[in-house]
């Protein structure tokens, strides 16, 4: 919860995909993907629409290691600063780590063989890494949004608002299944500007910011089903995998 407090509220909710301000789309240099347009461009990235997505299925352990070296190692996620962990929060940090092994191997083990229990483990691991992952991409790592980036002050030229709309993509507002599946994310316009409110309001609130947008001419994009929006994150690795002198699709 403390490093996805720092990483999400304080970080990703707050500078949407500015190129290092938002936590969600740090990058190294070079790194495995190209996912914003300012990054480098790497022959390695020729085909990441590939090879990509299969990675996305590790994203759970790289979590649980990550987060160790965020608060001990760096003391920072990209450019928010992490505070020196309280005796309460060390605890609940290494606490919940210990919690996690105990019931998702120690007791497992010992009702089953270590083979099956550590099968079911990665399986476990890699659908929750890829409903994630492929839910997140799927919201701001696609063709069509924004990615802003600060002037020569270091500002960023937009009403904080508007920023929101533009750096999101929702998707099958229609759908209650999907709605339900990746918890009310495909109204993620409507979860960024209004973080506070219950995602049960998403679906009336939707229409009223869609409209609005409509009205003062701000850009609203939105993919009709999940595996449309899933399918713009695809062909965005595509094209920036591509090399900038050599593409010439624009």
């Amino acid at each position: 919860h403390l490093v996805w407090m720092y990483q999400h509220a304080l970080g990703h909710h707050i500078y949407t995909n500015i190129a290092g301000a938002d936590p969600d789309i740090l990058t190294g240099e070079p790194d495995i993907r190209r996912i914003k347009p300012s990054q480098k461009w790497y022959s390695r990235y020729v085909n990441q629409h590939v090879f990509v997505p299969i990675i996305y299925g590790l994203l759970a352990i790289k979590v649980r290691l990550q987060d160790i070296n965020i608060v001990y190692i760096i003391g920072s996620n990209d450019k928010i600063r992490i505070n020196p962990l309280t005796m309460w929060q060390t605890c609940v940090f290494w606490g919940g780590k210990a919690f996690f092994i105990f019931y998702r191997v120690i007791i497992p083990i010992t009702f089953f063989p270590l083979w099956k229990v550590f099968t079911l483990c990665a399986i476990a691991d890699a659908i929750s890494s890829y409903w994630l992952s492929l839910t997140f991409q799927a919201n701001h790592v696609v063709e069509e949004v924004e990615w802003p980036l600060p002037d020569e002050s270091g500002l960023i030229q937009k009403d904080w608002a508007e920023m929101q709309i533009v750096t999101t993509q929702d998707y099958a507002h229609d759908s209650y299944l999907c709605t339900s599946v990746v918890g009310s994310l495909n109204f993620q316009a409507v979860h960024h500007i209004f973080p506070q409110i219950s995602q049960h309001h998403y679906s009336k609130i939707g229409p009223i910011v869609k409209e609005t947008c409509r009205e003062f001419g701000i850009p609203y994009y939105y993919k009709e089903t999940l595996l449309d929006a899933v399918g713009s994150h695809i062909e965005h690795l595509r094209l920036l995998g591509l090399n900038p002198k050599e593409d010439k699709t624009e």
